[in-house]
Formats: structure tokens, C-alpha cells, sequence
């Protein structure tokens, strides 16, 4: 039987075709791939270099009332980071923020440079606007250039930038930091001016039992426990090497210092760091701090010329401070001009019932211990140098007068000097943060119910007359350095304090 032997069958047209056709998409999709390798290459192979965003068309929201003008008072806000995406409590929105401003300007704000505060805290003559501001921003993020500057340029705004050094970046760098080049950039525009934040002290660190603020905290280091002089040395390098970059980026020394989370020592695990710090800045170049980067809990007051050139107050701004919020926080920060007649403003109790009638104002018990009555929405921030004439009526072996001066209540500071005159004796004494109280004179009196009293507050001293005998004179804690006058009792009954009237006096 005969066989045959099989070939293989040629593939058709259409296989041949379709083998084509694939090798074919093979190459496009390869072609494809190099071609987005190539464009991702040359993408990330770019320098950084976000454009700048074209403010939101926000209007000024509308106002109860303009804030008080005060002559001599510099509000200053402090802002970190602007963003839509940043869900950050201390970044506000785009809107929120344009919104602010435009309110700010609505009311007639105009920014000030820093020169114009470092010479009112050192009481040097300054011209003023009728609303002067001054906007900082800490830490020196991208949007400061990116976001911040043209909001500020459409209302003619001008800023300051505290910069923490050592996170600014080469230009084209991705970072969410300024670059060197946005810096240079930002001082070109003329609405800038630079401070220091720190060189690189803007982290919590370990300190001996817990974590704390690397500037004014002795660390935890492999070789142990800070020592103090250690310390020195080591905020003295930090400070030189934050004003050398500034200088080398800007072509000026920095005059002005924002402490690192608004903490200037008052709670350091060395006691003398508050008292030291001023000096080491001074030292470092600079001529003023500012305090203040945290959400406001309380009162926060404009600058004036008595406020402490190295404890500069700032109200912080974040996500949730809406305008309303802010206005509040300004009307609360303006001075008060000092009254004549202390009847005429309202007094509220704390654990007293305040009785104001035409030339008297009484503090009734509640608790039968101590009761005090405050002026109230006043802010007596700069109610400094004064005489108060009053007559204090109703004292008993049970019921004490108490009249207090410097009181920090309407200032947003704990503290006062507290005059005491009872049946046979006056005790004047200081409370001031939550030192210990301190009597700094005690003076017998020949028994009598009811008293004339002239206290003069000038500086640090007090002078006390009463029922004209001859004056005497005690001097305070120079940390009482704002405030006004309180009115409370000790014991049971009620005190009455007739005809109090206040006579400004200047500083001597």
C-alpha cells in the first residue's frame, strides 16, 4: 500500500495579516511607552516653578461697625499657610483669606513696615496711620509667593515673612517651602520685609522627660542632658546662622525674631531662659520679638509703646477664624481711653453684685469671702500712669475695701497691685502670674468706717495717700505692665466707693 506524506499547510492571507498587524501595535505601543518615558523625563528633569494664582474675586464682608481707631496702637496679625488643599488648622483658605483682607482695607487699614514698630516699642516719634496693621506670615511656605503676595498687591498691602532658614530650598526645588530664588523674588516686589523664625527650630525635640521646644528647653542627647551654657552656645549658632542666610538672601540683616511656636521661655525647664533670651537676640542682631503664633484662647492686645519690645503680641489667624471672629478680636485689642468718671463705665462681678449708681459704684457679697467688679468690654491696656481719688465707705472688723491698680484683667494678663484698708490698717500687695503673693507694705490706721484715698501709679511705684496723712510710697514687679483698676471687697456686707475719678498722668 502506497502512503503519502503530508506537508505543512502555508498560512493564509488573513494570518499573515493579523501576525502583521501585531507586530506592528507592538512597535507603536513600545514607541508609546518610550515616548511617555521620554515626557515623564523631561517633566520631573524641569525646575520647580508653580505660577503664581490670581486672587479670587472676593468682596469685603459686610461690618456692624468700623473697629476703634486708637492713636499709638499697631494691630498685628500673624497668618502660616494659604491654601485650598492644606487641611491644616492654621492654613486658611484662598477665599477666607481674601476676604479678610478686602475687609481689612475696607475699613481703612494700612500696613506698616517693621521699622515703624521697633520705633514705637523703643519710644522713639512715629507718624501713624488712623488704622496702621502689620500682616506676618511664619514659616515661609510656597503660597507666601505663590497665593499670598498677589492678594497683598491688589489691596497695596505690604508683609513680613519670618522664615525658618534652614527649609528654604535651591530654586526649581519641589518643596513646600520658598526657594532662595522666590525669597529674592519676593524682596524685588518692595512689599516684603524678612524676619528670622529660626534656623531649623520650628520641630518639637526631646528634652529631659518629654518633648518641647528645641529654642527655650535644654535637650536629651546621646551624650545626655543639655547643661545650660550648652544651651547658650547652642541657640547663640542657631541665631547666627538664620541672620547669615537672611543677610546673604536679601542683602539686609534681619531686625525682628518670631519665636517658634510663640514660646518664649515662660515655660522652659530652665528658669532663666525667659530673662536670658532677649539677650542672646540682642546679640544675634535683632531689635524686637514677636510672641503669639497660636490660636488666640483669650485677649490679645495691639502694640503700643509700652509693650515689651522682646514679647511683641500677635492675634494668630486660622481655618476657623471667620471674619466676624476677626473683627471681634481687633475691637478687643484697641485701647480704651482712659475715663474720667469710673461711674460711668459697666462693671460686672465675679462673686459680687456690682451696683452702679450716679457717683458710686458698690460690691455686695455673694460668698461672704471675696467678691470682685471689673470694668467690662474695656480693654485698660495702656491705663498706666493715673491718679484715682475716691471715698470708700462701709468698713467693718468683717467688711475690707480692696482697690486694685495695674490690673491686667482688661489687658488680657493676670496681676494687679491690691490695696487693702480696712478699720485699723491698709496691706498693699502684689499678684502677678501665678507667683505667690507678695505684701509689699503694711500701714496702720486710726480706727475709722469710712476713708479718702489718692493712689498715684506711675512706672513701678505707687503712692498712697489716705485721709491726707502723709503719702507713702512702695515700688512693684515691673511685669505689671499694663491694666487698670478693679473695686472688690473681703468679707461679708457691702463696700461702696464713692466718687471714683482717674486723672491721666505722664510717666516720669
Amino acid at each position: 500500500m502506497s502512503g503519502r506524506v503530508s506537508r505543512p499547510q502555508r498560512p493564509g492571507a488573513a494570518a499573515r495579516a493579523g501576525a502583521a498587524l501585531l507586530r506592528t501595535l507592538t512597535a507603536l505601543v513600545a514607541v508609546c511607552a518610550f515616548g511617555v518615558a521620554v515626557m515623564t523625563w523631561i517633566d520631573l528633569s524641569k525646575p520647580f516653578d508653580p505660577p503664581r494664582i490670581a486672587p479670587l474675586p472676593v468682596a469685603a464682608a459686610a461690618t456692624t461697625g468700623a473697629v476703634p481707631a486708637y492713636p499709638g496702637a499697631i494691630t498685628v496679625l500673624t497668618y502660616h499657610d494659604i491654601s485650598d488643599r492644606n487641611p491644616s488648622s492654621k492654613t486658611l483658605t484662598r477665599r477666607a483669606f481674601g476676604e479678610q483682607m478686602a475687609t481689612l482695607a475696607a475699613l481703612g487699614y494700612q500696613t506698616v513696615p517693621l521699622t515703624t514698630v521697633r520705633d514705637l516699642v523703643r519710644h522713639k516719634p512715629v507718624r501713624l496711620p488712623a488704622r496702621p496693621l502689620l500682616l506676618t506670615f511664619d514659616d515661609g511656605s510656597l503660597t507666601t509667593w505663590t497665593t499670598v503676595d498677589p492678594v497683598l498687591e491688589r489691596h497695596h498691602f505690604t508683609a513680613v515673612a519670618f522664615l525658618t532658614t534652614d527649609s528654604l530650598v535651591d530654586p526649581g526645588t519641589p518643596s513646600y517651602f520658598l526657594s532662595t530664588r522666590q525669597v529674592r523674588q519676593l524682596k524685588e516686589t518692595g512689599r516684603w520685609e524678612f524676619g528670622s523664625h529660626s534656623a531649623a527650630m520650628e520641630k518639637l525635640a526631646p528634652i529631659p522627660g518629654d518633648v518641647g521646644a528645641p529654642l527655650t528647653n535644654r535637650l536629651r542627647t546621646d551624650r545626655g542632658d543639655e547643661t545650660t551654657e550648652q544651651w547658650r552656645s547652642r541657640v547663640a549658632g542657631e541665631l547666627a546662622r538664620s541672620q547669615r542666610r537672611l543677610q546673604e538672601m536679601t542683602g539686609d540683616p534681619a531686625v525682628a525674631f518670631s519665636y517658634p511656636f510663640g514660646d518664649a521661655g515662660h515655660g522652659s525647664n530652665i528658669p532663666t531662659i525667659a530673662t536670658e533670651l532677649p539677650g542672646l537676640l540682642e546679640r544675634g542682631g535683632f531689635d524686637i520679638a514677636f510672641v503669639g503664633e497660636n490660636v488666640p484662647t483669650g485677649h490679645v492686645d495691639a502694640v503700643t509703646d509700652s509693650s515689651p519690645r522682646w514679647l511683641l503680641p500677635r492675634i494668630g489667624i486660622r481655618r476657623t477664624t471667620s471674619v466676624a471672629d476677626l473683627l471681634k478680636i481687633l475691637k478687643e485689642s484697641m485701647p480704651t481711653a482712659m475715663p474720667s468718671d469710673l461711674t460711668r463705665l459697666r462693671w460686672t462681678g465675679q462673686d459680687a453684685e456690682c451696683l452702679t449708681r450716679p457717683e458710686s459704684v458698690t460690691v455686695k457679697s455673694r460668698t461672704g469671702s471675696y467678691g470682685t467688679c471689673a470694668v467690662h468690654g474695656v480693654n485698660t491696656s495702656r491705663w498706666l500712669n493715673y491718679v484715682l481719688d475716691l471715698k470708700v465707705a462701709g468698713l467693718s472688723p468683717r467688711t475690707t475695701a480692696v482697690i486694685g491698680v495695674r490690673d491686667g484683667e482688661g489687658a488680657g494678663h493676670y496681676g494687679r497691685v491690691e490695696v487693702s484698708v480696712g478699720v485699723t490698717r491698709m496691706v498693699v500687695r502684689q499678684r502677678v502670674h501665678s507667683d505667690p503673693i507678695k505684701v509689699l507694705h503694711t500701714f496702720p490706721l486710726p480706727s475709722a468706717t469710712k476713708r479718702t484715698l489718692r493712689l498715684e501709679v506711675r512706672a513701678d511705684a505707687l503712692t498712697v495717700r489716705v485721709d491726707g496723712r502723709p503719702a507713702a510710697t512702695v515700688t512693684f514687679d515691673r511685669r505689671l505692665h499694663e491694666g487698670g483698676v478693679t473695686l472688690a471687697r473681703i468679707g461679708s456686707g457691702a463696700v461702696t466707693f464713692e466718687h471714683p475719678t482717674l486723672a491721666n498722668r505722664s510717666a516720669p
